[in-house]
């Protein structure tokens, strides 16, 4: 890899039907590298802090900042080969964190909804406990199929355009720090 792209390189991600996005995130919490290959193809990295996925949520929705009447207080934790990102949703009653636990699947380019993380226990999304109301289990089951559906959509459709090279998405790593993307050019 050659050194870290700073300054004036522009940094877009194609997210396919979703539109495109510059990153402008503080440096602290993410690093995009470029590269060659086995001296044949071009190679990027770009690895993300729980703090810089936040940023990068912040900048395309802004329920990763202020929240709204059903969503607040968003946040990731990295886990090996997945992460559970938190979020507090209004019941109607009260607010209640959950966490949607992610893994990486085997082909290490989507991910899969594992469970749901309710009061730091783990329940299967098609079995969720009676004492959630019966309509409430329906709305979490049909924004986790939402979320895992366009979630891996835009993994599917990622490329990201910089230094005047357009690179895909060949592999995801996760460690309990950083998410790294590595695409090929």
């Amino acid at each position: 890899f050659k050194t870290p792209l700073a300054g004036i390189v522009v940094r877009i991600f194609d997210l396919g039907n979703q539109g495109r996005e510059v990153v402008n995130l503080d440096t602290r919490n993410y690093t995009v590298v470029t590269g060659e290959a086995d001296n044949t193809s071009q190679i990027a990295s770009a690895s993300f802090t729980e703090a810089g996925l936040l940023d990068l949520c912040a900048q395309r929705d802004p329920i990763c900042i202020s929240g709204n009447s059903q969503f607040r207080n968003v946040r990731f934790d990295l886990r090996p080969d997945g992460a559970v990102i938190y979020v507090e949703v209004d019941t109607g009653v009260f607010w209640q964190q959950i966490g949607l636990v992610l893994r990486l699947q085997a082909d290490r380019t989507r991910f899969e909804v594992i469970g749901v993380d309710i009061d730091g226990s783990t329940y299967n999304v098609m079995t969720l406990p009676a004492f959630i109301p019966e309509a409430t289990r329906t709305t979490i089951r049909q924004a986790v199929n939402d979320i895992e559906r366009e979630g891996n959509q835009i993994l599917d459709n990622l490329v990201m355009l910089t230094g005047g090279e357009d690179y895909r998405l060949s592999d995801i790593t996760i460690d309990d720090t950083l998410l790294t993307l590595i695409l090929r050019g």
